[in-house]
């Protein structure tokens, strides 16, 4: 389990900084990302849709399942 240091609670690629009372994420993006997304309509196999639906889907579970965890953990 990870550890806040410095108000700060790094996961994957979100850094959760405990600036109370309130609390700021920060995303890390790759220097080769382009922002580009799959419109479901197009011509691509649905497989690969389905692939970034979920990828995009488990890492917002992931946000928010942190930002629940430092709620509680700054009530107690």
């Amino acid at each position: 389990m990870e550890v806040e240091r410095n108000a700060s609670l790094p996961f994957i690629s979100v850094q959760l900084l405990n600036l109370a009372p309130s609390i700021k994420t920060k995303v890390h993006v790759k220097p080769t990302n382009t922002g580009l997304l799959l419109h479901y309509q197009s011509h691509v196999d649905i497989r690969y849709k389905q692939s970034n639906y979920h990828h995009v889907r488990s890492c917002l579970l992931h946000i928010i399942r942190l930002v629940i965890l430092l709620t509680r953990m700054r009530s107690t």
